[in-house]
């Protein structure tokens, strides 16, 4: 395989090898869309570098062999300059697998032609070797596939040049530089090309579009490596956009969506990729404040709630209008950011200070409770056994002040020990022990420590709880419950009134009821019981209450698995009924 170098052949061979070095450095230490210029630049050192081996070789089997590797580079290079511009604009999404078989199915064909075209001739009709110059020349006469090879390669050139113009012709001036040097890279090579075309060439037959496509490639990508030409990428989606943890939704000027990322598709599961083109209604029909906001076209953030299949999540929105010119508006950039922790956290702090508010109201009312209603009949305890003491009392006067006294400690009592337990039941690591008890056993045992006082009053109590009435509770909790809610029976009964205790067994569960013929509720105060601040009344017989009672009754019962229900009309008489599992819940 002789071959003898020419200035043509040198200065292609010499440009192409350069082209190749300057290509394998931009792919080593840039990254991104820059690299896709530089497979650009790799496919024009290829093409330089064996069409100088064409001219320098003297055979035309030899011209051939190198002109086969010649369109490896030739076949390839329009599509690969139009991925690159697609990418350069942020259009990635126009790149899916139908639009790619169809930038590649020209390039594929134009390189199967070409290596077979010694069994069709659709590529070049003939193929001579012109000896009448200074050194031997292929002459080619171009058949029909080399014509739509031409047409392809002028129409991924102008597409590429139309597209640059379309997006920066209102750019700011950051981008113009890029913009003016990628469309010289197009334009150079397309004008060279076209004199080829005309058959202007140096000795009828040499090609100079691959010296221009030196030149100018060299020239980007002296600039890539130097002078950081493309250092600021108009749409940086690559590196920034496609792997930002937050939501990206890019709307024009119809607020339909153009363009959104990876993360996108997560908050959005139900549309996936198929997003694009679908307007913002689709996509959020019921948030009209978003609706409002992307229509006033300012920039400002707003809270979203987007329902997801196990729970809802809440996202902090924030918009940027995008303007050419400060004026034209030209879409909107909507930035989701998942505020779903801070959301349920700020919420859980507001319910924990909501609950200590009420906390400290209660522990006020307590220290009221205890420098009050237990302070005071104690202190008039102590005032007669001093008196009694000193004899300043006689005995039938001290008598006299007995039955007052036994109500005042046994009001006293009934207090501190609704005190205790609910201290008890507000420390961490309080003690629940529940374990199956018969109620009817309990109940009867809560009665006999009220016998005394309902007679005083003329109240009769029934208890029709059947025998083995079993439930799974806590039995300490539900004598504090019984205790309290036949006391307060008793409290707003009067004479001849009938206090009667039933229990119905249900499905899992036994149903317990306290009835009485009493005074009854009014409607106010029923909304008022179980509220977050305490309240009390005084009974038929001036007795005084704190409101604790109610409160722990519905407390323990609730951390026994029940619920606690009301029915009263005032004049009529009242019913407190409870529900206790009959056996141990998982």
């Amino acid at each position: 395989m002789p071959i003898v170098f020419n200035i043509f052949s040198l200065t292609l061979l010499i440009s192409g090898a350069g082209t190749l070095i300057m290509a394998l450095l931009i792919f080593r230490r840039l990254g991104g869309i820059v690299r896709w210029f530089g497979t650009v630049m790799m496919l024009v050192a290829l093409w330089a570098f064996f069409y100088g081996l064409e001219l320098s070789s003297l055979h035309m089997k030899d011209m051939m062999f190198w002109l086969y590797f010649e369109y490896i580079g030739i076949s390839f290079l329009p599509a690969i300059f139009i991925i690159f511009i697609i990418k350069f604009i942020g259009r990635d999404n126009w790149l899916h697998k139908t639009n790619l078989a169809v930038i590649f199915s020209v390039p594929v064909l134009t390189l199967l032609l070409m290596w077979s075209n010694d069994w069709h001739h659709l590529y070049y009709t003939s193929v001579v070797v012109d000896d009448s110059g200074p050194f031997p020349l292929l002459d080619v006469t171009p058949g029909i596939w080399y014509y739509v090879h031409t047409a392809y390669f002028y129409v991924t050139l102008g597409m590429g040049m139309y597209l640059l113009i379309s997006k920066f012709r209102k750019a700011d001036a950051i981008y113009r530089r890029q913009n003016r040097s990628i469309i010289i890279a197009a334009i150079i090579p397309w004008s060279v090309h076209l004199l080829y075309m005309m058959d202007l060439r140096p000795l009828r037959h040499i090609d100079l579009t691959p010296y221009a496509f030196i030149i100018t490639s060299c020239s980007i990508g002296f600039g890539l490596l130097r002078l950081k030409l493309f250092d600021i990428i108009p749409v940086a989606r690559e590196l920034i956009v496609e792997r930002m943890g937050e939501g990206v939704l890019v709307l024009d000027t119809q607020d339909r969506v153009i363009d959104s990322n990876p993360a996108m598709s997560q908050i959005l599961p139900h549309y996936g990729k198929k997003i694009i083109g679908l307007p913002l209604d689709t996509l959020f029909p019921g948030d009209i404040d978003l609706h409002l906001l992307v229509k006033s076209r300012v920039n400002s953030t707003i809270e979203v709630t987007i329902r997801q299949p196990h729970a809802s999540e809440y996202y902090e929105v924030a918009t940027t209008s995008l303007f050419e010119k400060d004026t034209v508006y030209s879409g909107i950039i909507l930035l989701f950011r998942n505020i779903t922790e801070r959301k349920l956290a700020n919420e859980k702090l507001k319910l924990q200070s909501e609950e200590l508010f009420a906390l400290n109201k209660l522990k006020d009312r307590l220290f009221s409770i205890v420098s009050h209603d237990m302070r005071s009949p104690l202190m008039n305890l102590k005032e007669i056994i001093t008196l009694t003491n000193e004899g300043s009392l006689t005995e039938a006067e001290f008598k006299s002040f007995l039955p007052t006294l036994a109500r005042n400690i046994e009001h006293t009592s009934g207090l501190l020990e609704n005190i205790l337990y609910w201290s008890m039941n507000q420390l961490k690591g309080e003690v629940f022990n529940p374990q199956q008890f018969d109620l009817h056993i309990t109940s009867n045992d809560k009665l006999e420590l009220f016998r005394r006082i309902a007679s005083e009053k003329g109240i009769r109590v029934e208890n029709n709880i059947p025998e083995n009435t079993f439930v799974y509770a806590d039995q300490n909790m539900i004598d504090l419950v019984l205790r309290n809610l036949i006391a307060n029976s008793i409290k707003f009964c009067r004479k001849d009134d009938l206090i009667t205790l039933t229990a119905s067994s249900h499905t899992g569960y036994v149903k317990v009821c306290i009835a009485d013929t009493g005074v009854g509720i009014s409607e106010a105060n029923k909304a008022r019981l179980f509220g977050s601040e305490t309240f009390s009344t005084k009974g038929t017989g001036n007795e005084q209450g704190t409101g604790l009672g109610l409160m722990l009754c519905k407390e323990f019962v609730e951390k026994n698995k029940g619920t606690l229900s009301i029915e009263s009309t005032q004049g009529v008489g009242s019913c407190f009924c409870f529900t206790l599992p009959t056996h141990k819940q998982e």
